[in-house]
């Protein structure tokens, strides 16, 4: 792929930047068991920005890519996948109406936008756990809470961008004249479109004896891939208490055992899938499925690519410690966004992706 834009993308790579950070910071702030996916959002700061400079379909594709980069080094997860795709389409794309309705009268400004993506991004994620779990009752609990948080999250993160486009992010250029694209063998596409299929399939079975024996091969399939039980233990081990948790939902809101079990079983063979799709390179193939979906984005693209190498380095040198300092972002938001962006730039030019140009 030849880069048509190195500035262009050196400013794109910088928001990929900071929004892996701005993601960071969440992990100082504990899920709540029944709620996993309830978070602030903070890399949501981005998406505003990037939906209002770059436009609609840009900022969808930046969504996705941000996913799949964060898929690619946690893991793949069919589980976790689903909900934030979901999410991802119904927030940008009702933020897309706030956007076009600010543009003939501004009266949401970014607190209406932040609310929209937050409102629409948690039910699209609620809606997707209904389809993947089918617990009405599991549903009715979260929605309210999910809901309610929304509005809360979404005019914090609305300020924050709002706070956010008004920091200087400089300018730079990449270094780099073309980039690689690793398009995956026929053998890993077909692996992971069949493992895709089986972990579909598994929706409309209903005897808790087949779901388990699709939880068992899923654990040998990955412990033979990994060659080690400790791997695919730690899978788990982020997620494993929800899955109780709606085990005993289901059991309450079914009154059955047989239903419960197979959530369960279910739940914990999508999760125990992780190894498999690292193995079959399946992030690489909703790379290689996004570069045919959005050809004429290369530059979004390119800095994608290079934020899959940028993104070890964030761990090694310390970044995502720094990016972790809520006494900081409480005291002066401002300030700690400007040291993000500061930040950003040291670690792209230490690095060797692009070089700052120097304004004066």
């Amino acid at each position: 792929m030849q880069i048509s834009s190195p500035a262009e993308v050196y400013r794109k790579l910088l928001l990929f930047t900071l929004a892996l950070l701005f993601g960071a910071l969440e992990l100082f702030i504990p899920r709540m068991p029944l709620f996993p996916w309830l978070k602030p959002g903070f890399a949501n700061i981005i998406t505003m920005i990037w939906l209002i400079r770059y436009g609609f379909r840009d900022a969808l594709l930046f969504g996705f890519l941000r996913i799949w980069i964060t898929s690619f080094f946690f893991g793949f997860s069919f589980f976790a996948l689903f909900p934030a795709v979901l999410g991802l389409l119904l927030s940008v794309s009702f933020m897309k109406g706030i956007v076009r309705i600010n543009e003939l009268i501004p009266i949401f400004g970014y607190v209406g936008l932040g609310i929209t993506g937050a409102f629409f991004h948690n039910v699209g994620q609620l809606f997707a756990l209904k389809f993947l779990v089918g617990e009405a009752s599991l549903f009715s609990l979260q929605f309210p809470v999910m809901i309610g948080a929304a509005i809360l999250t979404g005019a914090l993160t609305g300020i924050l961008a709002w706070r956010f486009s008004l920091v200087d992010l400089g300018d730079g250029n990449i270094v780099k004249d073309s980039l690689t694209i690793h398009f995956v063998s026929l053998q890993k596409r077909v692996l992971s479109l069949l493992l895709l299929l089986c972990m579909v399939a598994v929706l409309f079975l209903e005897n808790p004896w087949y779901v388990a024996i699709f939880m068992c091969m899923a654990v040998i399939s990955s412990v033979w891939v990994t060659k080690s039980i400790r791997s695919v233990v730690m899978s788990i081990r982020r997620s494993w208490f929800f899955v109780i948790m709606i085990f005993f939902v289901t059991r309450w809101g079914s009154g059955e055992w047989s239903t419960a079990f197979v959530q369960l079983f279910r739940l914990f063979g999508w999760i125990f899938c992780t190894d498999l799709f690292r193995k079959f390179e399946t992030d690489r193939l909703f790379f290689a499925f996004l570069y045919r979906l959005f050809p004429t984005f290369d530059t979004t693209l390119a800095a994608a690519l290079l934020t899959v190498e940028v993104f070890p380095e964030l761990m090694k040198n310390g970044a995502i410690k720094a990016a972790i300092n809520p006494v900081v972002f409480i005291k002066n938001p401002s300030d700690y966004l400007q040291s993000m962006v500061s930040m950003s730039h040291n670690i792209l030019e230490e690095g060797g992706w692009g070089k700052r140009v120097d304004k004066n």
